[in-house]
């Protein structure tokens, strides 16, 4: 059944049915993940996906892309292909939240922003440009999707890491100096979780006033305009 699964998959890419090639080509990977056949097929496969990963890429589907771009890292993320597709999934969400953050979506935009940043710390040789891009743009993101988790939502361990990531993108900084200041508030309410009552220092006392009077003044100014 394997060598079935072999020769009907280089078959379908001679008739150019490249999805059902793909799809009994991984089916032999499942069922024979080493030997000398397995290691063909998975550079096979690598070379597929990088070729139809790329097509999506520079046609901006992203959508599309990253699905490709994420199995060639799980197939072999030691790979030449996995490198370029490294580079490409970073650009992708860095570029994903770009557009995000300019219709003023900060939670989504804060999200693909973080994704970069992960995908950067993996694999901090790829792109330094792309860190010093991310902390231009995505600080502002990062404090505001933050701020809206720890004090609406009180999700304070998902707050912590887009803090966190505030202070490895510009520390030294103000914004580095707010997001420690939170930090610390989190250590502290998750070291006294069972006492129900929560009192603030008053730094973030303020902070947490002055973001609800900015969401206060958004949202009328959103009202206006309806």
């Amino acid at each position: 059944f394997r060598r079935v699964l072999f020769r009907s998959g280089f078959l379908y890419f001679r008739i150019r049915e490249l999805q059902r090639g793909i799809e009994n080509l991984e089916e032999f990977v499942k069922l024979q993940p080493a030997g000398i056949l397995s290691k063909t097929v998975r550079e096979t496969l690598l070379n597929k996906y990088m070729s139809i990963g790329r097509k999506h890429y520079y046609q901006q589907d992203f959508k599309s892309c990253k699905p490709y771009l994420e199995k060639i890292i799980r197939l072999n993320k030691n790979s030449p292909e996995a490198k370029t597709a490294l580079v490409y999934l970073m650009n992708l969400y860095f570029f994903q939240g770009t557009k995000l953050l300019t219709v003023g979506d900060f939670a989504a935009a804060g999200k693909n922003y973080y994704e970069a940043l992960r995908v950067i710390k993996e694999k901090p040789d790829l792109d330094p440009q792309l860190f010093a891009k991310l902390a231009n743009n995505a600080v502002e993101p990062f404090i505001k999707y933050a701020q809206e988790l720890f004090i609406t939502e009180k999700n304070y361990s998902e707050a912590y890491k887009y803090f966190q990531a505030v202070t490895w993108l510009v520390p030294g900084s103000a914004q580095s100096f707010l997001a420690k200041e939170y930090m610390k508030e989190i250590n502290r309410i998750n070291s006294t979780a069972d006492n129900p009552v929560v009192y603030f220092n008053n730094f973030i006392e303020e902070e947490n006033n002055r973001f609800h009077l900015e969401k206060r003044s958004l949202q009328l100014g959103k009202n206006a305009k309806q």
